[in-house]
């Protein structure tokens, strides 16, 4: 592990203290005799620890050292240095608050307001911290609708408030109470966000106006707004008698009595008061509202199966009622369009059809036509899934607006060789007479099929007649392919829009592209020539210029690779104008790690990582990485473990984060763990090195057949990979 040291300036004053000491003793306490090689007095006796450091000793000394070198950077005005130096004391030692305490502040000051919310989050349990301060960092993360990361610095305000988080005194408190609400329900946590507005609630209905008539005035905003949100809130968290009063508070603000009769009628449905409902939604049904939209049928829909013995015989009943209603507002879309969704939901394709079509000529670019395209899947009709799915599909030359049926269509064969035979049907016809979109529609569903000559073809046809997105046409195509790993097609079709001079404000986007498709296809000279080109369009873009020393890094080019990194690095590492750029610099300084390691550059492998996770903290990729360099050394075994089993948690299903956390167990002797952890690892990664730790690990409790099963395989995998190192460390292992 690279500790980093002291600054140099720190360094030559401590070894000019040293120095002058050294010079100045031997001056006022030399023996007279200078013969002598005795001293006067005896040696004092030489200390023994009683114990040796444990690791985690070992551990707290380095924050220390990292704190103090903070404190003397600080003083020295070097606030980013200092700020680096307190989040390595905070790393090394979580337990310490001294660090996190000057963190949040610091970072504030120096406009790294993503770092500064991020360390405020880390540090909630361990410090206290200014409310003003984490309201402003919660505003931000708010802006950037992170609501849970909002409403947790929220709750830290409160809780540093006068009388602790239970009390609300002012109009700011209660203002931050009310967001808590607000943010805790859009994060889905209902009896948070209930018992945040319960608070707000009591203070709005006091007739003391305890707050003051101007400052509830401003804490009750737009009326109607403040208690339906409220009332919603109460709602979902299953609180529906006071959720009833606010609704009808609300009413009494912006009177609607069809809305109300609606809401009350979900009340009652959460009551489980089922004739109540019923009866309130009769009421809404009357006015002939839409205020509403679909939800009100969907509730009657529900109200009227949940529990049925007979669930075929009462949905029959459901449509009835559905029809019944219609009939009396013939000019209801909303309604028309949710009988279909029943109507299709229940096998009526026919009559569901005929509903949808109306629909869709009343409204052309409504939600029937993604609707009827998933009908005609049903019906697997080629022809009229084209048809349908034409004009929406040209709009955006996407499948985005049939993205639902679309993926089912693409993996059903049938169908699927049913949409090739319509669509080259109306390869037949005349250009003028086909329907819009519908080969555009077959060319993007067969590329998502997977059938890459005959999206070729109908693509081929659709850029000989659709001159005008022709562009548009390729970059769908090639992004496509690239995505389905059909490397060289990818760069072919990515090319022809450079060559024909198409997408001009799109031009460096479409270089990044095809640089990534020449480099996955070995032709590093054109995959280094598009990268360049894309940085020569926008030079003002890291991401383009990152894709360059990708390049570099893909060739396995690594002095140029590190070379470009190390520029880019510093060329953006100290911007912190928007978080995109610090995404930017995260994936450089990860890659650097990589490069280096490679090299074996094992200190500066190190400090890249450190790097990352000082800005950050919670970076489950770093955290492997370096967990894993640390424990591939014997270095930190227990720090190296706990990050691995830190990032596993944030997602266990990742086969590597397994994998550094089983060989971790394994350095540690703890045998039977690293056979669990390896095994999991193995079962989604069959790659040479996590079954050559899997065959380690078995051969330490014994299991030698499973232990030579593993190195054999481990061993194929290296041969193929033509790594002979790694091979032939197998190999003795296969022959001991």
């Amino acid at each position: 592990m690279l500790i980093r040291t002291p600054s140099p300036v720190f360094l030559r004053s401590l070894g000019f203290l040293l120095f002058s000491i050294c010079c100045i003793l031997p001056l006022s306490a030399a023996p007279s005799n200078s013969d002598a090689n005795v001293p006067r007095e005896p040696l004092p006796e030489k200390l023994v620890p009683a114990r040796l450091r444990s690791e985690e000793d070992e551990d707290r000394i380095a924050a220390a050292a990292w704190f103090a070198q903070g404190r003397v950077l600080q003083q020295r005005e070097d606030y980013a240095g200092a700020l680096r130096c307190f989040q390595r004391a905070a790393r090394w030692d979580s337990r310490g608050a001294a660090a996190l305490q000057e963190i949040v502040p610091l970072a504030y000051e120096l406009k790294r307001m993503d770092e500064a919310a991020r360390y405020a989050i880390v540090a909630a349990e361990h410090v206290p911290r200014d409310p003003i301060l984490l309201r402003r960092l919660a505003i931000y993360l708010t802006e950037k609708r992170e609501w849970t990361r909002a409403a947790s610095l929220y709750e830290q305000a409160l809780g540093q408030q006068p009388g602790g988080a239970e009390k609300t005194e002012d109009l700011g408190a209660a203002l931050v109470r009310f967001e808590l609400g607000r943010l805790n329900f859009l994060a889905g946590e209902y009896p948070k966000s209930a018992r945040a507005f319960a608070q707000v609630r009591d203070l709005l209905l006091d007739p003391a106006e305890p707050l003051g008539k101007t400052a509830t005035k401003t804490l009750l905003g737009k009326p109607e707004e403040t208690w339906l949100l409220v009332a919603e809130s109460f709602l979902a968290a299953g609180r529906s008698d006071e959720a009833a009063a606010l609704f009808v508070r609300a009413n009494d603000t912006a009177p609607d009595k069809p809305l109300l009769a609606f809401r009350l009628a979900r009340v009652e449905a959460a009551r489980k008061n089922k004739a109540a409902a019923l009866v309130k939604l009769d009421e809404y049904f009357a006015s002939k509202s839409t205020e509403g939209g679909t939800e009100p049928y969907a509730l009657l829909s529900k109200l009227m199966t949940d529990g049925a013995l007979d669930a075929k015989a009462v949905h029959a009943e459901v449509v009835r009622r559905l029809q019944n209603l219609l009939s009396q507002d013939e000019k209801n879309g909303t309604l028309r369009f949710y009988l279909a969704e029943e109507l299709l939901d229940a096998g009526d394709l026919a009559e569901a059809e005929k509903h949808y079509q109306q629909g869709l000529a009343d409204r052309p670019h409504s939600e029937a036509r993604g609707r009827l395209v998933e009908l005609y899947r049903r019906q697997k009709d080629g022809a009229k899934l084209l048809e349908t799915a034409g004009p929406a599909v040209a709009r955006t030359v996407s499948l985005d607006a049939i993205r639902e049926p679309a993926h089912a269509i693409a993996s059903d064969q049938e169908l699927l060789a049913k949409v090739i035979a319509a669509a080259r049907v109306l390869l037949k016809e005349p250009a003028d007479k086909r329907s819009r979109g519908a080969l555009l529609t077959a060319a993007l569903l067969t590329l998502e099929g997977k059938q890459f000559d005959v999206a070729e073809e109908f693509f081929t046809a659709e850029l000989a007649q659709n001159a005008e997105k022709k562009g548009e046409v390729l970059l769908a195509w090639g992004l496509g392919l690239l995505g389905d790993d059909q490397h060289a097609r990818a760069a072919k079709v990515l090319q022809q829009i450079v060559d024909d001079k198409l997408l001009p404000d799109r031009a460096a986007v479409v270089h990044y592209f095809l640089a990534g498709a020449y480099a996955m296809a070995k032709d590093d000279a054109r995959a280094l020539a598009a990268a360049k080109w894309g940085v020569e369009l926008d030079p003002a873009n890291p991401l383009y210029e990152s894709r360059v020393a990708w390049v570099f890094y893909h060739a396995k080019d690594l002095a140029n690779a590190r070379r470009s990194y190390d520029e880019l690095l510093a060329k953006y590492e100290g911007n912190f104008k928007n978080s995109a750029i610090r995404d930017v610099v995260r994936d450089c300084r990860l890659a650097l790690s990589n490069v280096a390691f490679r090299q074996g550059d094992f200190p500066s492998a190190v400090e890249y990582l450190e790097q990352v996770l000082d800005e950050f903290p919670e970076d489950v990729g770093a955290l492997n990485d370096l967990g894993y360099l640390w424990i591939e050394k014997g270095m930190h075994l227990n720090r190296g473990v706990a990050m691995a089993e830190k990032a596993v948690a944030a997602e266990p299903g990742n086969p590597s984060y397994r994998d550094t956390l089983g060989w971790g167990y394994y350095q540690l002797g703890r045998y039977r763990d690293a056979v669990r952890e390896l095994t999991l690892a193995a079962d989604k990664d069959t790659s040479g090195v996590i079954l050559d730790h899997l065959g380690d690990a078995h051969h330490k409790v014994g299991d030698t057949a499973k232990a030579r099963a593993a190195w054999t395989k481990a061993a194929a995998t290296f041969e193929k990979d033509g790594d002979q190192e790694k091979l032939a460390a197998v190999n003795k292992k296969l022959a001991g």
